[in-house]
């Protein structure tokens, strides 16, 4: 439920670079392996992204972080499970602390009610100024909805023939829950 929803894949992942050279006209990319078709990434709080142009900030007036490889789709999600990396193109200004924000702020979403528990690799790929690059990967597991479950019901019940004809309640006890937090809005009820 929370992957649909998005979820920030790492609050605290940050690069660094111990030649001492920035990040400027580098690129910051991650790519997903693994499942496919629903699995996508996109830019969350901190991050403007305007057409191809990335903006540090809530619109286009903060410091341009960089280039997306790709016009950015009208949905805002990057990465449709063809295996298509999200990249950026870094500007020339880049600091160790922009990237940080830039790498901390990528949201992934999967939009299946059904999603694959099938592990997931991703991988985050950094190049700095001097064309040097690093990789570092994360496993991310989508745990499927867990099924609603029934309670309290009466398992055997036994009534006189007049009651039966009658009309009768079969249990005044049976609830039902769902583990996984959802609702029951349109989903189906059956007894047989």
């Amino acid at each position: 439920l929370a992957a649909k929803a998005g979820i920030q894949l790492d609050t605290n992942v940050a690069a660094s670079n111990p030649d001492g050279t920035e990040f400027g006209n580098g690129v910051f990319s991650i790519t997903i392996d693994g499942v496919g078709g629903d699995d996508s990434f996109s830019f969350g709080a901190g991050i403007f992204v305007d057409g191809t142009s990335v903006y540090l900030g809530t619109d286009n007036t903060g410091k341009l972080l960089g280039t997306l490889t790709e016009t950015a789709p009208s949905s805002g999600v990057f990465l449709d499970g063809s295996g298509q990396a999200l990249s950026v193109d870094l500007a020339s200004n880049v600091v160790f602390a922009d990237l940080a924000t830039l790498m901390r702020s990528v949201i992934y979403t999967n939009a299946s009610d059904n999603p694959s528990g099938t592990p997931r690799a991703i991988t985050y790929s950094v190049t700095d100024a001097d064309n040097d690059t690093t990789t570092g990967e994360m496993n991310l597991t989508v745990v499927p909805t867990v099924a609603p479950v029934i309670n309290f019901l009466d398992g055997n019940k036994s009534v006189g023939e007049l009651a039966a004809k009658a009309g009768i309640q079969l249990d005044t006890n049976v609830a039902a829950s769902n583990p996984d937090g959802t609702e029951f809005g349109n989903g189906v009820f059956s007894i047989t």
